[in-house]
């Protein structure tokens, strides 16, 4: 992400003011400083309670003041995590034989559920979905997808609004709504199918039926 992202989305929490890079810090008009410590901005207010430990952590670390020095471009003190999830990082870090980045590998449970518990720093891969979705230009006379996934047993008006909006827009997609229910149905343009029958159409390698 470049600087300028920062300059032209960023405000200052405090005063809501735009900020300007300066140096190694985004600048409010007012003078506060917000560090940038390896290409991340530190948008938090120092002077404030925080609800989590690991917020107070991170802000000491931007501001020099603490930090892990076993492998100190990891961040350990701001992860929350166990002395002994800390030490199987540091251990996986000096491993040339991981693929995955250490930290990912003991958040892996954290983030994506229990279901990934037991490959908690045993990852050798990353856990994303390989979806096989037909090969289109945005522009391109075939078109293309916008997937929606809701966890409900039957569709509502309400649901449908977010793909609508994006059909208007973009006439010459195909709108594809996931669901919980049964029912195979088709409402404004947009094709509600339940996610059972979806995930059982998907196959490696292969796209997705036209009729989806």
């Amino acid at each position: 992400m470049s600087l300028d992202w920062f300059e032209n989305y960023l405000v200052c929490p405090r005063s809501h003011s735009p900020l300007n890079l300066e140096g190694g810090f985004l600048v409010s008009a007012f003078g506060i400083k917000y560090p940038i410590i390896g290409g991340v901005p530190v948008i938090l207010l120092h002077d404030v309670k925080q609800t989590m430990g690991i917020i107070e952590n991170s802000i000491r670390r931007s501001q020099g003041l603490m930090g892990d020095p076993r492998v100190p471009e990891l961040y350990l003190e701001s992860l929350g995590i166990t002395e002994e999830e800390k030490q199987g990082i540091v251990a996986l870090s000096k491993s040339s034989n991981s693929r995955v980045d250490p930290v990912v590998s003991f958040l892996v449970g954290a983030t994506n559920g229990i279901a990934y518990k037991h490959l908690i720093g045993k990852l050798d891969d990353y856990p994303i979905p390989d979806l096989p979705l037909p090969r289109s230009d945005v522009y391109g006379p075939r078109g293309f997808w916008a997937i929606e996934v809701k966890n409900s047993s039957r569709v509502r008006t309400e649901d449908l609004r977010s793909l609508r909006a994006f059909g208007e827009d973009y006439p010459e997609s195909r709108l594809l709504f996931l669901y919980r229910g049964k029912e195979r149905t088709r409402q404004h343009r947009i094709l509600c199918v339940p996610c059972e029958d979806f995930l059982s159409a998907l196959h490696p390698n292969r796209e997705i039926d036209a009729e989806f």
